[in-house]
């Protein structure tokens, strides 16, 4: 059946991290996505479609594909229900579901095509940097270096509206290195956006500018995420020197079924 959207937010909350990917499509476009659920008491499952071209990421990532996927809930059962009932065209199936993940893993049809970490804070209290200033105005350097991360116009406009922060290091006037702050999903907030000029690389600069935004998200009783590619080593060693811990793995799978 299709839920209303209320539902849909009900169930994914009770678990936030887990369902922080899905949670954040359904922020930006959930009037572009359709839904299932499958229910058998207190047992569920949720499809969620998004069209791809509805996302810049995707759009640029997977233009081949027509949907973004994710399967989510609380029961084996219903996941593999679902997972067996997705449209008959070519997509892609973003999980952190063990049950999905080892399904797919054994599909001949599919093919893991991209992963990503994500990162938090841990139980042992960090005190971060708060020397930078956090700004929210726009800069055309800074606006420059996070379009160089593939940010657009649009999307930062829409994250900057509803409260984003950004912050900066400059050496002798030049800016050299950014980062920026977002509400992902309600309390959680993305660490996003981390560059580094080219000449100003490994002298801790990024380290500084994102222990400065940890430290914001810290006084503002924010929750962190930090997402890395899998085969980003140098990102995934800055989010462990930072002090975050590793919460979050989220595989992406192409699957051809047309």
């Amino acid at each position: 059946m299709s839920p209303r959207i209320s539902t849909v937010y009900s169930l994914l909350e009770q678990d936030i991290l887990r369902n922080l990917v899905t949670l954040k499509m359904l922020n930006s476009h959930a009037s572009a996505m359709s839904f299932e659920l499958r229910r058998d008491g207190d047992a569920w499952g949720l499809l969620s479609l998004l069209p791809v071209q509805e996302s810049n990421w995707d759009r640029k990532v997977y233009p081949d594909c027509r949907y973004v996927a994710f399967i989510d809930g609380n029961s084996a059962v219903t996941k593999k229900q679902l997972l067996a009932h997705l449209p008959e065209t070519d997509l892609i199936v973003k999980t952190s579901d063990v049950t999905i993940r080892e399904l797919l893993d054994r599909d001949e049809r599919a093919t893991k095509i991209n992963s990503f970490r994500s990162f938090t804070t841990g139980q042992t209290p960090i005190d971060y940097e708060s020397n930078l200033p956090q700004m929210a105005e726009y800069d055309k350097d800074a606006w420059a270096m996070f379009q160089s991360n593939g940010y657009e116009d649009e999307e930062l406009t829409r994250y900057f509206d509803n409260g984003a922060r950004w912050f900066g290091i400059r050496s002798s006037g030049q800016l050299v290195s950014v980062c920026f702050v977002f509400q992902n999903h309600r309390n959680i907030w993305e660490v996003a956006g981390v560059y580094t000029a080219t000449d100003h690389r490994r002298h801790g600069r990024a380290k500084q500018t994102v222990l400065c935004a940890l430290g914001y998200l810290q006084k503002s009783h924010l929750t962190p995420r930090y997402q890395a590619k899998w085969d980003n080593l140098a990102s995934i060693a800055l989010a462990k020197s930072c002090g975050l811990v590793g919460f979050l793995q989220v595989d992406h799978y192409l699957l051809r079924t047309g």
